[in-house]
This record gives C-alpha cells, sequence and structure tokens, in this order.
C-alpha cells in the first residue's frame, strides 16, 4: 500500500514585532510596557520566550531550533511544530503569531513573536526535555490564555510556564472524573501528589535559572501522569462497553502475516483487541485479462489471516499502476460498467 504523503504546511503569517527595550526580571511570566504609547495606535503585542536549559543556562537561538524539533537540527525551520493560537482553538487552526525574530534584551536571548493585543492565547510546540524526550507541551497560563495589551510585551519563561499549565490540566483531568465518582488508582493518586510537590518546588524557585531545572524535573513526573490518567479513564471505559466490531489492523510496518518472521507481531495485535487485518487487493493481480481471475494470493493472504484469528478487511488499491493494462485501455462507459452495478 502507498503511503500518504504528509499535508503541505502552512506558512506562518508575518506580523509587526513590537519590541520594548527594558525588560524587568520578574518570575515566570512578566507584562512590561513603554510608558508615553498609545495604546490605540496599535493592535499587535509582543510575546517574548525566554528558554532554558535543564542545566538552567539560557538557550540560544541554535538551541532553541533543536528543542523544537523531532529531530535535532542546527538548521532553523518552520514545520508548524510551534506556534501562537487563541485560547479556545485546537494547534490545528491557523496560528496568529508572526514568524519568530530574536531579539537580545539586558543580554538574555529571547525568542520574539507578534501577536495580537487584547485576545487571550497560548503557546505550542515540540520541546525536548530529560526523561520523557520530545514532546508537544503547551503554555496557557493555567487555561486562561495570556491576554496582552497593545504595545505591551510579555515574557514566558520555558519551560517553567509548560510545567505550570501542563499539571493544571493533569488535575483538571483527575478532578472531572473525581467528581464523576471514578477512582484512581493508587498508582496514579501517588503519581498525582510527586507532580504537585515538584510543581511546588518551581514555583518556590527565586532565580530563572532554579525554575527551570525544577521545571524540567516536574515535567519529568507531569507528563506520564497526564498520559496515565488519560489510559487507565480509557481502559476503565472500554471494559464497561458492549463487543462492538473488531478493530481493523493495517498491516503496514509490521511486516507481512503471511511471513513467520512477523507472526508474533500479529499474535501481539490480536491479543491487544484487533480482529481484522486490512488486505488491499491488487485489481492487476487478480484479474491480469478482462475475464480471467485469479484468487491464489487472496487464498493465501485470507487462509494465513484465519489461522491467525483475525478476518480479513478488504479494499481495492486504486492506485493506476495496479490497474492491469487492459482496464487502461477502457473507455469511459466501459470503465464504468466495471464498477456500476444495476
Amino acid at each position: 500500500m502507498r503511503r500518504r504523503k504528509p499535508a503541505t504546511c502552512v506558512a506562518f503569517i508575518v506580523m509587526l514585532i513590537c519590541l520594548v527595550p527594558q525588560l524587568e526580571a520578574q518570575p515566570g511570566v512578566q507584562a512590561v510596557g513603554k510608558p508615553g504609547r498609545d495604546a490605540a495606535a496599535s493592535q499587535t503585542a509582543t510575546l517574548l520566550l525566554a528558554a532554558y536549559n535543564p542545566d538552567g543556562s539560557a538557550v540560544t537561538p541554535s538551541q532553541f531550533g533543536n528543542y523544537t524539533n523531532f529531530v535535532p537540527t542546527d538548521i532553523w525551520g518552520i514545520y508548524l511544530n510551534y506556534g501562537v493560537f487563541p485560547l479556545g482553538t485546537a494547534p490545528a487552526t491557523a496560528q496568529v503569531g508572526s514568524a519568530p525574530s530574536y531579539v537580545t534584551q539586558n543580554g538574555l536571548p529571547y525568542v520574539s513573536f507578534a501577536v495580537p493585543a487584547g485576545e487571550p492565547i497560548y503557546f505550542t510546540c515540540l520541546w525536548q526535555a530529560p526523561v520523557i524526550g520530545t514532546v508537544f507541551m503547551r503554555a496557557d497560563n493555567a487555561g486562561q490564555g495570556y491576554t496582552i495589551s497593545p504595545n505591551q510585551t510579555q515574557v514566558l519563561e520555558i519551560p517553567y510556564e509548560f510545567a505550570l499549565s501542563e499539571f493544571n490540566t493533569a488535575k483538571q483531568i483527575a478532578s472531572q472524573y473525581s467528581a464523576s465518582g471514578y477512582q484512581f488508582s493508587a498508582d496514579s493518586q501517588a503519581l498525582l501528589s510527586q507532580a504537585s510537590a515538584a510543581v511546588s518546588q518551581a514555583t518556590s524557585a527565586n532565580t530563572p535559572a532554579a525554575r527551570a531545572i525544577a521545571s524540567y524535573a516536574a515535567l519529568a513526573v507531569i507528563m506520564p501522569l497526564k498520559e496515565r490518567l488519560v489510559l487507565e479513564i480509557s481502559d476503565a471505559g472500554i471494559s464497561t462497553m458492549a463487543p462492538g466490531r473488531p478493530f481493523v489492523l493495517n498491516y503496514e510496518g509490521l511486516g507481512g502475516w503471511t511471513e513467520d518472521a512477523y507472526l508474533a507481531n500479529y499474535e501481539r495485535a490480536h491479543g491487544a483487541g484487533f480482529g481484522q487485518l486490512l488486505l488491499a487487493v491488487d485489481w492487476a493481480v487478480v484479474s491480469p485479462a478482462p475475464g480471467q481471475y485469479n484468487w491464489s494470493v487472496m487464498d493465501l493472504q485470507m487462509d494465513a489471516a484465519a489461522a491467525l484469528g483475525y478476518g480479513v478487511a478488504l479494499t481495492v488499491n486504486q492506485a493506476l499502476s495496479n490497474m492491469p493494462p487492459w482496464v487502461q485501455n477502457l473507455s469511459f462507459s466501459d470503465l464504468k460498467a466495471l464498477y456500476v452495478i444495476d
């Protein structure tokens, strides 16, 4: 079967970047205004990211690019793996931040975005962290978003803001389902307490470097906690459902189920709940000539699937290269007759 090509990335909207000359060092989030500016003269504001390494040192512009990519690279590229979005929208929507620029204030490097003023926004991106690897994280001011006045600048400390926002999401998940009567496992409750203590350490830190170090430690607990809560709730929900249609497993990536070397993969998948295998039928193989049919390959695949306990879901490989030559020379009316049943 053919792999789908990744969707074409959409370029970021370039907007005016309004910068201010001085920034005060405040924990986490700061809003800095330039005195004497007419707020009504502009409807943009500036979001600055002050990012830190796990050792507390400041992230340089080239390092920032590495943090936000699945595969580290020294070449900065925009692949929709980060952005500024309106609060309440998914990252799949058009982001509202400008293309990034790099600025230096008081000797510290920042990544700068021009953003809409007066509207709650959030920032999300891939971020690399010890223990958990590179995952998407979100900074949304505990669900409230960051609302910046015109001509104002707000600084977010990364990963400190990630830790606060992601922990808030985990607490919301736990609270929502606990209120409905669900009892989380002792392991999940212990992990929630551990995450709470780790976040408290981050919030009590007195310097950006100390907050960064503590925040990375907190994220190493928070992100697995979120995953555990969701999986535990999902497992509990699935266990109460009546049997339904079996999951269909696309074999791509597991190897062919007719080959002995890959049988263990399909046995594990069957044990996990998959009940059918997706079989792509190659028209040129099944019908090499008009009125001629060769089902031997399909019979082999279907018999092998049945031996493993699977049913088969059929799909026709519709790629032109898989159509038999005699079909490609048919007129439209003759081709239509092959598909339409009166």
